[in-house]
C-alpha cells in the first residue's frame, strides 16, 4: 500500500490542478469563432497579442494589438475613433465577409470589408504583428483580402509600407 503522505499529497495535487483553468492560445479566428473581452489571439512565436483592451482609467474599450512583452505597448487600434462604451465587445468575421466589432446589442460599431470576394475567411495574427483576413486553405500574402498593414495607426512596424500602393489603390498614412 502506498505511503499515506505521499497519497494525500498526489490526490490534493489532482485536486489542485483540476481547478486551475486550460491555457488554450490561438493565432487564427475562424467564420464560426469570435473574440471577447479577456480573451486574446496571439502570434505563432508569441511575439504580438490582439484582444480587447482599456487605455488608463478609461471605461472604454477599444481593439488593438500590442507587443506581449509589453502589453502597455498598443501597435494598432481598430476602433480608436469608436471606443465601447462597455466591456462587452465582440470581433468575428459577418457572413458577408466582413472583419466586425459588436456592441452589447449586436450593432456593428467598426467593420472592414475584404477587397476580395473568397470562400472560408480567416482572420490571423501574424508573427509581424499584422492581422490578415485571408482564405483559410491558402498562406499567400498576395491573397490577403484585407490587413492591418494598409491601416496603420501610429507605429511602423518591420514590413509594413506606406504611401501609395498601386495594386490596392490604398494609401497607408500614420494617424495618432
Amino acid at each position: 500500500m502506498a505511503d499515506p503522505p505521499i497519497f494525500s499529497f498526489f490526490c490534493n495535487s489532482i485536486i489542485v490542478l483540476s481547478l486551475l483553468p486550460l491555457s488554450y492560445t490561438a493565432d487564427t479566428l475562424s467564420s464560426v469563432q469570435s473574440i471577447r473581452e479577456g480573451e486574446t489571439l496571439v502570434s505563432p512565436g508569441r511575439k504580438f497579442e490582439l484582444g480587447f483592451f482599456s487605455a488608463g482609467s478609461s471605461k472604454n474599450s477599444c481593439l488593438g494589438i500590442w507587443f506581449v512583452v509589453s502589453p502597455e505597448t498598443v501597435v494598432w487600434v481598430a476602433n480608436r475613433n469608436n471606443p465601447l462604451t462597455d466591456s462587452n465587445g465582440t470581433l468575428k468575421i459577418s457572413n458577408e465577409g466582413e472583419l466586425v466589432i459588436l456592441n452589447r446589442s449586436n450593432s456593428i460599431i467598426w467593420s472592414k470589408n475584404s477587397t476580395k470576394v473568397l470562400g472560408n475567411l480567416v482572420a490571423q495574427l501574424l508573427d509581424s504583428g499584422n492581422l490578415v483576413l485571408r482564405e483559410c486553405n491558402s498562406l499567400e500574402s498576395a491573397d490577403y483580402s484585407w490587413q492591418t498593414f494598409d491601416y496603420p495607426s501610429n507605429t511602423i512596424l518591420v514590413g509594413m509600407t506606406l504611401g501609395w500602393n498601386f495594386k490596392t489603390g490604398l494609401e497607408s498614412h500614420l494617424t495618432s
